[in-house]
């Protein structure tokens, strides 16, 4: 749409579409490039109820019908050739085309295309999982009610209230007597779709394969959009955010840079204030729901104590991993360009983490949605979080005696070394990680 990667960046991130990368951006600034970087072209996807009429409906089931038909067609023919042969698709596709079924179906030649790549995605995904006929069942096509569009034949109005698909049509010739060819769908849903249309509207990003759903009785349009978001090289990164996992904050980031006007003439510095996810609340609902779980299995047994309570504790706490994720990832956003760097906790108990949240869940989820901005994410092995806690973050030495060097309280941290702090013992432990790591790759 005559954006350039910049550009549509540019526009991304300053002009309102924010939420095209999740709903937890706000206010992201732009990051700088670095001398190195790179851009890739990512895909979301947005679930849209639209409103259609009964005749619309109709001809709609008509053309997902003959899709349906496509995609099982393709199926079959696909199981004929050697599996090395599943992502060229050439063979496959010249032989389709010679089909009598591929000039009779009346979709237009580039959703015919776009029902066939669906099948063959499908396929090369179930092979790099490493199935195979003996020990998983074969993927199955043409039971589920879509229609794969070609990302040419959407077009969003102008004023983003809905979408016009360009769907039959004999290679490009008039569609059959009393068939649609454009089909004109009221999309709904709330302000995150919204954005999405405006967006696509609005040329700021592009429109994608999409496809148009039914399901229960009821409509969806599902709208892919592309975008190039910035990728960056870890091993040339400045500025690192470290993160520490514990119970009283569930995590402390700490954004820190390697720089030549070192406050404290260790290599680096402090950029900004750090960041707290509380874990307190967490905390006092699970002595609370323990408290209730004991009295349920006194009075119902362990196993209904169980499943009435773990369920409302789970949801809690993925809840929380998510409102969490997204304040890291903006956290991150505002002190682009930077990497996130985290400690390996495993086999570590007696964290919060042990019960209340999936560690490595919350990883996944941080790790997910920093992709979307190019954000690198890095774990440190053990050897290389040693002491993180007890180790003073401005001069590196580990005072005090026994197992609480430089620890006040359990909250708090000073050194006996060179009288840095007092100050918070998370906030401590996460600049270390962030230091451990700026050390391993510039010899701090």
């Amino acid at each position: 749409m005559g954006e350039t990667p910049d550009a549509t960046r540019q526009a991304i991130y300053e002009e309102g579409y924010e939420n095209l990368l999740g709903q937890w951006t706000t206010s992201a600034v732009l990051p700088e490039e670095t001398d190195d970087p790179k851009s890739n072209s990512v895909n979301l996807t947005y679930v849209i109820p639209v409103t259609i009429g009964t005749r619309t409906a109709s001809h709609l089931e008509n053309y997902i019908s003959e899709a349906q038909t496509l995609r099982r067609l393709t199926a079959n023919v696909l199981w004929a050739y050697e599996r090395d042969q599943w992502k060229t698709r050439c063979d496959v596709n010249g032989f389709l085309k010679t089909l009598p079924y591929w000039t009779q179906n009346s979709l237009k030649a580039g959703n015919k295309q776009s029902n066939v790549n669906k099948v063959a995605e499908a396929f090369n995904s179930w092979d790099s999982n490493d199935r195979t006929a003996e020990n998983s069942a074969l993927p199955t096509f043409g039971s589920n009610d879509f229609l794969c569009i070609r990302n040419t034949y959407v077009d969003v109005w102008d004023d983003a209230n809905g979408v016009t698909l360009n769907i039959g049509g004999l290679q490009g010739d008039a569609p059959d007597p009393g068939r649609d060819e454009l089909f004109d769908l009221v999309c709904h849903g709330g302000e995150y779709q919204q954005r999405a249309l405006d967006a696509v509207s609005d040329g700021v990003v592009e429109a994608g394969r999409s496809e148009i759903h039914k399901r229960n009785g009821e409509w969806f349009f599902h709208l892919t959009i592309s975008y190039d978001r910035p990728q960056y090289n870890d091993n040339t990164l400045d500025r690192w955010i470290g993160i520490d996992l514990g119970t009283v904050n569930l995590y402390t980031a700490a954004v820190v840079e390697r720089t030549e006007s070192s406050p404290k003439r260790n290599g680096v510095d402090v950029v900004s204030k750090p960041q707290y996810g509380p874990g307190t609340g967490l905390m006092e609902t699970r002595r609370q729901q323990l408290q209730e779980h004991t009295r349920l299995q006194k009075q119902y047994g362990r196993e209904t104590a169980h499943e009435e309570l773990g369920k409302q504790l789970s949801e809690q706490s993925q809840h929380l991993e998510h409102e969490y994720a997204n304040d890291i990832i903006r956290y991150a956003l505002e002190h682009a360009p930077c990497g996130i760097v985290f400690e390996n906790l495993k086999g570590v108990k007696g964290l919060g983490w042990s019960h209340l949240w999936a560690y490595f869940r919350f990883k996944e989820t941080i790790s997910y949605k920093a992709e979307k901005h190019g954000i690198p994410i890095v774990t440190l092995d053990k050897s290389q979080t040693q002491y993180t806690s007890l180790d003073c973050s401005a001069c590196g030495q580990r005072t005090g005696d026994g197992d609480h060097y430089g620890r006040i309280t359990r909250d708090q941290f000073h050194c006996d070394e060179c009288g840095y702090g007092p100050m918070n013992a998370d906030k401590n432990a996460a600049i270390n990680i962030a230091i451990r790591h700026l050390g391993e790759l510039f010899s701090l």
